[in-house]
């Protein structure tokens, strides 16, 4: 627990831009918060996130959730494909969001904005 001490003040010390290679490699969720009110892990289908340095994203121990990534400021914005199946019906839509981030080099939160309406929502990572 030292670490949701530290994380904060960590982040205090970062800049508010960051580039393309700031979020390239992989990331695990260590909290997730709707409202204030802890989430478990597993809430996002994955407990990594893993961004390549061509603009796509996964959660690895997910089979459908993966897709596009960029970073414009402080915004991370996600962007994922629909899924078909063998007959080529659609069943999953795909998805967009939008995420304020707070980064440092150890550290990376995710804050949910009102464009997707996921602004309760606060994501805590740890590079590995």
């Amino acid at each position: 627990m030292k670490w949701l001490l530290t994380v904060p003040i960590l982040l205090l010390n970062c800049t508010a831009y960051y580039k393309h290679e700031d979020l390239i490699g992989n990331w695990k969720v260590i909290e997730i918060k709707s409202s204030e009110n802890a989430v478990s892990n597993t809430f996002l289908g994955a407990e990594t996130v893993s961004f390549s340095e061509d603009g796509k994203y996964t959660f690895p121990e997910s089979l459908n959730e993966k897709g596009d990534w960029t970073i414009v400021g402080n915004k991370l914005r996600l962007h994922s494909n629909s899924v078909k199946d063998m007959r080529g019906d659609v069943v999953y839509k795909g998805h967009d969001s939008e995420w304020i981030i707070d980064k440092s080099n150890q550290f990376m939160i995710w804050r949910g904005t009102s464009r997707f309406h996921n602004q309760d929502l606060r994501v805590t990572f740890e590079k590995l």
